[in-house]
């Protein structure tokens, strides 16, 4: 765990016994239907951490301007600024900033193409 990490633990925490009650009802006949199975698949967040920059969120919608401003709010250059930081610090209120919603999206976006063939695979599609 990073030290970007460690206000994450709680949620981590929560995080993991969720999919446990998911998984738990995605098996259950009365969730899944008779003799059916619903095979999850869980994104998280915490797979920002492997970034070491935004550009890769650039090809999935985060614009230049969007980084720089998030970056300046953040306190450090748009190069250094690290994704799961950037993200992981947009407040939850009903309200996010342009700028929060693009890099949530591009964030989502992200997570998405990276779990692409698992995503295929539980939905029953050739891979792509």
């Amino acid at each position: 765990m990073t030290a970007a990490q460690v206000p994450m633990a709680q949620l981590r925490g929560w995080h993991g016994r969720s999919q446990e009650v998911v998984e738990a009802l995605c098996k259950s006949p009365d969730y899944a239907g008779p003799g059916r199975t619903i095979r999850p698949v869980f994104l998280s967040m915490t797979a920002l951490s492997d970034l070491a920059d935004c550009s890769p969120l650039r090809a999935h919608g985060l614009s230049q301007g969007a980084l720089e401003r998030l970056a300046a709010r953040a306190g450090v250059a748009p190069a250094q600024a690290q994704p799961f930081v950037l993200a992981a610090n947009i407040p939850t209120r009903f309200g996010v900033s342009a700028d929060e919603q693009e890099l949530l999206l591009a964030v989502g976006r992200w997570l998405v193409a990276r779990n692409a063939p698992a995503i295929r695979e539980a939905l029953g599609w050739p891979a792509g």
